[in-house]
């Protein structure tokens, strides 16, 4: 049997549109992550006045914590010592168990606690 556009199952017409470029595939896959991306963090005052309170503490006495901070449209976790608290750019710096430093924003942190 001979297969032509009006076979039934067999609609040839559309055929050449299953095909997608790869331009297509590269912004189909950068919406799928943009839509899997969260809302930065907005933290009540007394939320605000708890992390205030337990990062002064870490720091006056070199105490260990483990911080949840959003960073591009994601949650993401660090542990280390609060060594610097920068009022006039408005962010922590935490000195990592490997020695590297990283600098997260107020406006940033989710969450804090001692380890």
């Amino acid at each position: 049997m001979k297969y032509n556009k009006l076979t039934p199952g067999q609609n040839l017409i559309w055929e050449s549109y299953r095909i997608m470029l790869p331009k297509q595939v590269e912004e189909i896959k950068r919406l799928k992550a943009e839509k899997r991306k969260l809302p930065s963090p907005q933290l009540d005052d007394q939320e605000l006045k708890r992390l205030g309170v337990l990062i002064l503490d870490a720091l006056r006495h070199g105490l260990e914590l483990r911080v949840t901070y959003w960073h591009d449209g994601y949650y993401r976790e660090a542990s280390g010592v609060v060594d610097l608290v920068d009022e006039e750019h408005r962010q922590i710096r935490v000195e990592l168990a490997d020695g590297n430093y990283i600098y997260i924003k107020f406006e940033q942190l989710k969450y804090a606690e001692r380890i």
